[in-house]
């Protein structure tokens, strides 16, 4: 960007001094005239730094936006592992609270019986 703005002053310089050397009898003419070319050519590099400098910005964000859902969809991904994780887990606890359950009750069960009997 100090590039550029370092080039359009030297356009200008190098148009002035061409505007200056010229003949004075279409000086003034050839003076406004140039003058009028070095604002119009500031104006369009002011622009395309100004457009180029938005386009970057708008990228950098839509950079970062892609990155957050990148990191939204890893986190739930993440959840959803853990949450079939914590289900397993409490599937098998279940599972194995009613087989002990069960055992015990058919023990006792078979022990009173054989005591009765």
């Amino acid at each position: 960007m100090i590039i550029i703005i370092i080039i359009i002053i030297i356009i200008i310089i190098i148009i002035s001094s061409s505007s200056s050397s010229s003949s004075s009898s279409s000086s003034s003419s050839s003076n406004s005239s140039s003058i009028i070319v070095c604002i119009i050519i500031v104006v369009v590099v002011i622009v395309v730094v100004v457009v180029v400098i938005i386009i970057i910005i708008i990228i950098i964000i839509i950079i970062i936006l892609l990155l957050l859902l990148l990191l939204l969809l890893l986190l739930f991904v993440v959840g959803v592992v853990v949450v079939v994780v914590v289900v397993v887990v409490v599937v098998v606890v279940v599972v194995v609270v009613v087989v002990v359950v069960v055992v015990v009750v058919v023990v006792e069960v078979v022990v009173v019986e054989e005591v009765v009997v």
